[in-house]
């Protein structure tokens, strides 16, 4: 039996497209995602580094990105909105709390 694989749902065969997800049918669905468990907090982020100018800010995260290290930037979007003036509200270079060091490492060594 065929199945839509955004909706899951069972068709019978003959049909080739789910009318509702608009996507073609699969002959299996791959295993779900399993959820996180509620005892599974997410990863505690850090700021490593704050940055006024938003293309310094997308300069480190790629820096952090070429180590393989995953990082956000928070405030980005109100830094491009209303610039510099807002000191209270640098755009802030985040990663994973057991990433920081390596992170800080990265970013110091670029600076040299």
């Amino acid at each position: 039996m065929p199945f839509c694989p955004k909706c899951r749902y069972e068709y019978v065969e003959g049909i080739r497209k789910c009318p509702d997800c608009d996507v073609a049918l699969v002959d299996a669905l791959l295993e779900e995602p399993q959820k996180p468990k509620e005892s599974e907090k997410p990863a505690e982020l850090v700021t490593v580094a704050s940055f006024v100018y938003p293309v310094e800010a997308e300069m480190a995260k790629l820096k952090l990105e070429n180590e393989g290290i995953q990082s956000v930037l928070s405030n980005e979007v109100l830094m491009r909105t209303y610039g510099p003036i807002l000191q209270d509200y640098l755009i802030k270079l985040q990663v994973r709390e057991e990433d920081a060091k390596r992170a800080l490492n990265v970013l110091e060594s670029s600076h040299k």
